[in-house]
């Protein structure tokens, strides 16, 4: 079998939202003319991210656990999109929607207790979900103090009752959340206890961003914004240990145990590390505004393979642990499949037989690069046929597989058999253009061949979030090629041994859709760059899992006998979103690092005299990473929007050796300002130009095209910088749809 042979080349092809509702700042003065103004008089007044406005609440009652899970994934993803106090609604609203309408918390209890064969005591069980469900019906009554106190936030009676709402549930998230981590419990539950700490996380970020229009002093809102700090290490921490040592509990010797393994390993990830990763975007003091967030992780579904209760389960007899474990690709730099090239072979046993996916060669290319990688995997020896997937520049979002088997042994006591996947149903969509289907369909004959249909999103369903908008004001749901969350990324392949039969069996790797196709710095937000979507490491650089990061992050060892030695880690491509290609863009630039001792980074930019950096160690030397090992040092740098090569270099001083881990680059614009004063008024232009003079009507001729389009416009303006005019804007487009709804009706 040559599962796993992978060789580089270079090469040079080139590869080719929340639902709004009034906001509140966090330090913007407000006038009171703006305060007291409604949307006719300000449209008077100023006349000489793509967020859309959204339909009813989105309804969760009818998806399974990783449809919840995923949708709340989603959800605070778009929400690192909303600046300031917007989170709460985008995020916390959509996650209680999810959580509020049926009792969650014992399916995401009853799912962790099947991968890990391990029961919740009763009395905890029921104590927990009591707990949980108190939880979420206090945060609803908080929700609804805060929408009272927007409405009237000069009204003292209503800024004395949200501060106490706020107070009451925070004392509950301290009182109940030691009710989820109860000792031997500690893995079943959990999925609860990561979506309860994401909860109060949440919370307590409102502390920084409402507290000084509540009235609390500085002292009581750096107490709370310490108390977050805290808490989040503590939480993070919590989540990372109790995941391993589940995994590490599973681990095993048997294709079923492994089986187990990887599932718990995929939904686990799904339903905890991705949520852990997003925990520090919270800190609205290091991540002020809009936040571009990605999770590079990478997670296999199920084999492809007949795999039903009975004598032909592939688990049965399938490879050992060990084996099909080698199989999982290694940590590396982020990929792009480009291609796949499936090679058919005939598997058969006298008139019976299968002409199946038996061997493949991908094609993956790194972020901005023209460098690629090449893997077989497999049998590609002896095909009948080949089948060509392009997958350049696309998604595949779905695979739809109809794996066969039928036995053949002449006896019970040896049984033989014979796998084999004959059909697979690629869906795809491109960056641009409709999506497209590609089948891989070949035949079989013979009499007692069994099979069945496996859909990847069985196991990485949608999820009611898209970067591919659809029209404002709509419930229209979103197909699947808009609201998929995984794009598949990698493919290995099993071999059954040959002692009982043979087949082979395709095992898929998928990442989160999350992940951009270039490493765009953007002017209007910060942007992370996770550094395994580098193009290049160097010899002393590893990539090392982290269950801190969401995917990846490069290790750097490195030992100095003699004078401070300079180390080359990782090369990255990157570029901007400026508009004007002779104005440079300003940015701080900001590494997240840990290191074991004091040192130096240099920062490369298109072969430019290198910027110096000094690191302190964050660590001792020999010491697991922890959520606090992780710091940020950081620069001002000038880009402009061509594409650039960015390196990082780290240096150890004199006869020491050191580990240093870099887990992101940060880009913080710093003229972020002047394009938010551009938005606010193109969004004027375009809300002021729906009506008559005296804004008591439409113009004629207006549509609903352009009423949602103005929309979008005042959706993206920042809560932060014009909260009173997007305030007004909005209720003026509101008042729009509202006329033009009357007049298409007579």
């Amino acid at each position: 079998m040559n599962s796993n042979n992978q060789n580089e080349y270079n090469a040079s092809f080139t590869t080719s939202v929340p639902n709004y509702s009034t906001s509140y700042p966090l330090t913007n003065d407000q006038t009171t003319v703006l305060n007291n103004m409604n949307y006719k008089d300000y449209l008077m007044m100023i006349e000489g991210s793509n967020h859309q406005f959204s339909g009813g609440p989105e309804l969760y009652s009818s998806l399974g656990t990783m449809d919840k899970i995923l949708s709340i994934t989603g959800a605070v993803l778009g929400a690192l999109g909303v600046p300031g106090a917007g989170m709460v609604v985008g995020a916390v609203q959509k996650i209680l929607d999810i959580l509020a309408p049926e009792d969650p918390w014992a399916q995401f209890m009853e799912r962790v207790e099947q991968l890990v064969n391990q029961k919740i005591e009763k009395q905890t069980r029921d104590k927990a979900i009591a707990e949980l469900e108190g939880l979420v019906n206090n945060f609803q009554l908080y929700l609804v103090a805060l929408e009272e106190w927007k409405a009237a936030p000069s009204s003292t009676r209503v800024q004395r009752d949200v501060k106490n709402r706020f107070e009451i549930l925070d004392s509950l998230f301290t009182q109940y959340i030691p009710s989820f981590r109860i000792s031997s419990y500690e893995v079943p539950l959990l999925t609860v206890y990561t979506q309860a700490a994401n909860l109060h996380l949440l919370l307590l970020r409102d502390a920084s961003v409402l507290g000084e229009k509540w009235g609390w002093n500085t002292l009581t809102i750096n107490n709370y914004y310490d108390r977050q700090m805290k808490l989040t290490a503590e939480y993070s921490n919590h989540c990372v240990k109790w995941y391993n040592t589940g995994l590490d509990r599973l681990r095993g010797s048997t294709a079923q145990q492994w089986f187990t393994f990887n599932q718990y390993r995929r939904e686990m990830t799904l339903m905890v590390l991705d949520l852990v990763a997003l925990f520090p975007n919270y800190d609205t003091r290091t991540y002020p505004m809009e936040t571009h967030a990605e999770l590079t992780r990478t997670v296999y579904t199920d084999p492809i393979a007949y795999d039903q209760v009975g004598d032909n389960n592939w688990r049965k007899y399938g490879p050992s642990f060990s084996e099909l474990e080698s199989l999982i690709r290694p940590p590396s730099l982020f990929t792009w499949l480009d291609s796949i090239n499936i090679y058919t072979t005939k598997v058969s046993y006298f008139e019976r037989y299968i002409n199946s996916w038996t061997g493949h060669l991908l094609r993956l290319s790194y972020t901005n690069s023209t460098k690629y990688t090449a893997s077989e995997h497999g049998n590609n020896r002896d095909y009948i046929n080949q089948f060509f997937v392009n997958a350049q520049s696309k998604d595949i979002y779905q695979t739809i597989a109809y794996p066969y088997a039928f036995r053949v042994g002449p006896t019970l006591e040896k049984l033989n058999y014979i796998y084999g996947v004959p059909k697979l149903v690629f869906n795809m969509t491109p960056e641009a253009g409709p999506a497209h289907t590609s089948i891989y369909s070949q035949a079989t004959g013979g009499s007692y061949l069994q099979s069945l249909t496996k859909d990847s999103e069985s196991e990485l369903p949608t999820a009611p979030f898209s970067d591919k908008p659809i029209a404002p004001f709509s419930d229209k749901s979103q197909p699947n090629e808009e609201t998929y969350t995984h794009r598949l990324a990698y493919a290995t392949m099993i071999q059954m041994p040959k002692i009982n039969g043979k087949g082979y069996l395709p095992l898929l790797g998928w990442t989160h859709r999350s992940v951009k196709r270039s490493n765009t710095v953007y002017t209007d937000k910060i942007t992370q760059i996770p550094v395994v979507k580098g193009s290049e490491i160097w010899n002393t650089s590893t990539i090392i899992n982290s269950g801190y990061a969401g995917g990846g992050i490069i290790k750097d060892t490195k030992s100095s006998t003699h004078d401070t030695s300079l180390t080359r880690m990782v090369s990255l491509g990157i570029k901007t979103e400026d508009l004007k290609p002779s104005v440079f863009a300003k940015y701080r630039i900001r590494v997240k690092y840990a290191a074991d001792v004091d040192g130096q980074f240099e920062v490369f930019i298109n072969n430019t005299s290198p910027v110096k950096v000094n690191f302190k160690a964050t660590m001792t030397s020999g010491a697991n990473l922890q959520y606090n090992s992780f710091k940020y040092v950081e620069y001002t740098g000038y880009f402009n929007n061509r594409e650039v090569s960015l390196q990082i270099s780290s240096s150890t001083p004199q006869g020491r050796t050191r580990n240093v881990y870099i887990d992101k680059i940060e880009f913080i614009p710093e003229n972020a300002n002047n394009k938010s004063g551009e938005d606010l008024e193109e969004a004027k232009k375009a809300v002021n130009s729906l009506f008559t003079n005296t804004k008591e009507s439409l113009q004629t001729g207006i549509t609903d095209h352009q009423i949602n389009q103005a929309g979008n416009l005042v959706e993206c303006l920042s809560d932060e910088l014009h909260p009173n005019e997007k305030r007004l804007l909005w209720d003026a487009a509101k008042e729009a749809k509202r006329l033009i709804q009357v007049r298409n009706s007579i």
